[in-house]
């Protein structure tokens, strides 16, 4: 293997688990990922205020902060 493949399947890797993370979420919400773009975001103002500006469905992962 190649410096170059094993950084692309890291990546590959890192991508497909932010998705299954982001499909977690949707789920949790009582939505899915099937059912058009979201906005995913720890920041009301910036991430789910300018979500939903745009039309977009929000989840908000509130880190306790």
């Amino acid at each position: 293997m190649t410096r170059e493949s094993s950084r692309m399947c890291w990546r590959s890797k890192l991508r497909t688990a932010t998705i299954l993370v982001e499909a977690i979420a949707a789920e949790r919400c009582g939505a899915t990922l099937a059912e058009g773009g979201w906005m995913i975001g720890d920041n009301p103002t910036a991430d789910i205020a300018g979500g939903r500006a745009v039309g977009l469905r929000t989840i908000w992962i509130n880190r306790g902060t």
